[in-house]
C-alpha cells in the first residue's frame, strides 16, 4: 500500500513532463528557424612569417642551358706567290671594309688545299696566278669562288669571274677594230689616237689587232691600190698626233685617211675632240667611238666601245659578298649606242663572242712595242 504522501509526488512529477517535452520540442523548432542567431565562430589564427623546417631541402636552382655561338662565316683572299702586289694592295681593303660591314671573318692566304675549305668557308677570292680554283671548286661545291683577272678558267657552277681595268684601252681598242672591220667592206678601216700617252698606243695597237683578227691579210679587192705618192695601201690604217694638236692639226690627219679611201674611223676618247668628229662625219665616214655619240652623229655611229661607269671591283666584290649573281665574266667594257641600220643583229652577237673571249683570255689585244 502506496503511503498518501508518496502517491502525491509521484503524481506531481507525471504532471511536469508534458511540459518538459514542449520544451525541448520548441528549442528544436527555433534552431531550424531561418533567421535564427548561428553560435559564435571560433577565432581565425593570426598571420605571420612561416619558418621553414629544418629537414625540407629547397629544390635546386635552374641551371642556365649551355649554347655554343656559331662561328661567322668566313672570307678568304688567296694570294699565291707570284700575285701583283699593287693588285693585292688594291683588293685587300676593299674586302676589309666589305667583310667588316656584313659580319664575315676574313683572312689572306698565300695557299690553300682542299683539306682547309670548311663549312664556316663562304668565299674564296683569288688573284692571278690561277692557284688550281677547279681543283678546290670541286672539292667545296657550297663555297662560292671568286677570280679577280684570271683568264683560261674552266666552268663550274660556283666560279666566277672578273677583270680589273688593266689594259683596257687595248681591249677597247682591239673590239672598235673589229667592229669596224666588220661592218665595212673591203675592209678600209682606220683609227686617230693620241701618240703621247700609254693608253693612245694602246688604243691604236689594239684597233689594229682587232681588224687582222677578223680579216687576216685584209687585202682590198676593188681600187685604190695605191695612193698619191704610189705606196700601196695596206688596211688597217692610223693616224696619231700629239694630244696638245690643233683642231687644222687634227682635220689633216683625218684627211691622210680619206686619202686612202678609209669609210670607218674609230676615233680614240682624247683624239681631237667634237669638232673631229663631226669633221669626219660631214665626210661621209661611219665612226666607232668610245663616248657616247654626239647629237646629230647619229647616222654616222655605229656603235660605242667604252668603259662602263658603273663598273668597279668594289660593286662587284660587294654583289658577291651579298650572294648576288654577277656576270661569268665581269668587266668595265661594254658595247654600246648601236645602230642597228649599220650594225645588224647578226654581226652584234658575233661581236659580242667575241668579246667575251677577249675578256676570258683566249684572244690577246696586243702590247705596244
Amino acid at each position: 500500500m502506496i503511503h498518501p504522501q508518496k502517491k502525491h509526488q509521484t503524481i506531481k512529477q507525471a504532471s511536469r513532463l508534458p511540459l518538459i517535452f514542449l520544451i525541448l520540442i520548441s528549442l528544436i523548432f527555433a534552431a531550424c528557424t531561418p533567421g535564427a542567431p548561428l553560435p559564435p565562430l571560433p577565432p581565425e589564427p593570426t598571420a605571420g612569417p612561416v619558418e621553414p623546417a629544418d629537414n625540407i631541402e629547397s629544390p635546386p636552382a635552374e641551371q642556365p642551358t649551355q649554347t655554343s655561338t656559331p662561328a661567322a662565316p668566313l672570307v678568304l683572299l688567296l694570294a699565291p706567290s707570284g700575285s701583283d702586289p699593287a693588285l693585292l694592295a688594291e683588293v685587300q681593303p676593299i674586302l676589309e671594309e666589305l667583310t667588316n660591314q656584313e659580319g664575315y671573318a676574313f683572312e689572306v692566304r698565300q695557299s690553300l688545299t682542299n683539306d682547309q675549305l670548311s663549312e664556316e668557308t663562304y668565299m674564296v677570292i683569288s688573284l692571278p696566278p690561277n692557284p688550281g680554283l677547279e681543283r678546290l671548286a670541286a672539292a667545296a661545291g657550297n663555297t662560292r669562288f671568286l677570280a679577280i683577272g684570271i683568264p683560261d678558267l674552266e666552268e663550274a657552277a660556283n666560279i666566277s669571274s672578273i677583270f680589273p681595268q688593266d689594259n683596257q684601252p687595248g681591249w677597247q681598242g682591239f673590239m672598235a677594230g673589229f667592229i669596224a672591220a666588220l661592218v665595212t667592206p673591203d675592209w678600209r678601216v682606220g683609227v686617230i689616237s693620241v701618240s703621247d700617252t700609254a693608253e693612245g698606243l694602246a688604243a691604236r695597237t689594239g684597233f689594229m689587232n682587232g681588224v687582222v683578227y677578223l680579216c687576216g691579210t685584209c687585202r682590198q679587192i676593188y681600187p685604190p691600190f695605191f695612193d698619191r705618192e704610189n705606196q700601196l695601201i695596206q688596211y688597217p690604217l692610223f693616224a696619231e698626233l700629239p694630244s696638245e694638236a690643233t683642231e687644222n692639226e687634227w682635220a689633216a690627219a683625218a684627211d691622210t685617211l680619206l686619202a686612202r679611201g678609209v669609210e670607218t674611223v674609230y676615233v680614240y676618247p682624247g683624239a681631237g675632240g667634237e669638232n673631229l668628229l663631226s669633221y669626219l662625219a660631214q665626210a661621209g665616214v661611219r665612226l666607232v667611238g668610245g663616248i657616247a655619240p654626239l647629237e646629230g652623229l647619229t647616222e654616222n655611229w655605229i656603235a660605242s666601245v667604252a668603259l662602263d661607269p658603273s663598273f668597279s671591283l668594289y660593286s662587284l666584290m660587294q654583289k658577291a659578298l651579298q650572294g648576288q649573281e654577277i656576270s661569268e665574266s665581269a668587266t668595265a667594257l661594254q658595247i654600246t649606242h648601236i645602230n642597228p641600220e649599220l650594225f645588224s643583229p647578226g654581226r652584234q652577237k658575233l661581236a659580242k663572242s667575241v668579246l667575251d673571249d677577249l675578256l676570258a683570255g683566249y684572244i690577246e689585244a696586243g702590247s705596244v712595242e
